[in-house]
């Protein structure tokens, strides 16, 4: 066994939640008379992982009215996610190899009320041995911080230093390197350029990764 644990990123590297997350996302900015163009949503908000509350306040919307928008997004992208969530061509095959190779996890930045919507349409939770959520990393520590990861390491019983990660984008591979795992990113539609700079190992695609296990 090449890996004591092979340990997976979902959005975007399993499962194509982008499209979905920028529709509800903009969707909702634009019911609030913001237009935000879709490379700018993705610098700001997928890239570079800025907080809502920052367009909140950009925009001189009061406090009040912050958990309403929110939940409207929220609501919108569960409603998006449980009705068209797909994995990735190839990734489901991918997964099953990987499974016969080590145990498997996933780590996500997603709220595990997303990650329950996405269960009911496609069963997410069955092909892992266990799984982290943004609810579990809470006060700072999602990624790129390494604490899901060492979360996750240590409910499967495995040491960091023992398991590959794999991610498509920059934070995945800081937060791997962090943890002092095996850093892996695969390159999909949303990876920005420069994100393979410090990883480990750079796939093209699932064939490549494969050969990884």
């Amino acid at each position: 066994m090449k890996y004591s644990a092979i340990l997976f990123d979902l959005d975007g590297t399993l499962i194509d939640t982008i499209p979905l997350w920028q529709k509800a996302y903009l969707q909702t900015l634009h019911d609030e008379g913001i237009n935000m163009e879709l490379d700018e949503f993705m610098e700001r908000i997928y890239h570079k992982n800025e907080h809502f509350i920052t367009i909140f306040k950009e925009f001189g919307f009061p406090e009040k009215e912050w958990e309403r928008i929110r939940e409207d997004r929220d609501s919108r992208y569960c409603d998006l996610l449980r009705n068209n969530s797909e994995w990735i061509d190839g990734a489901l095959e991918m997964l099953n190899a990987a499974k016969v190779e080590s145990p498997i996890g996933m780590m996500t930045g997603s709220w595990k009320r997303y990650t329950d919507a996405i269960d009911e349409k496609l069963g997410i939770y069955d092909k892992f041995e266990s799984t982290i959520t943004c609810d579990d990393t809470q006060g700072g520590r999602s990624k790129p911080h390494p604490y899901g990861l060492e979360l996750l390491a240590n409910k499967m019983g495995v040491e960091p230093e023992k398991c590959l990660y794999i991610g498509d984008q920059l934070f995945d591979i800081e937060a791997a390197n962090a943890a002092g795992m095996t850093s892996c990113l695969i390159w999909q539609e949303w990876t920005p350029i420069g994100a393979d700079e410090n990883a480990k190992v750079v796939c093209e695609n699932y064939e490549e990764l494969i050969k990884q296990f």
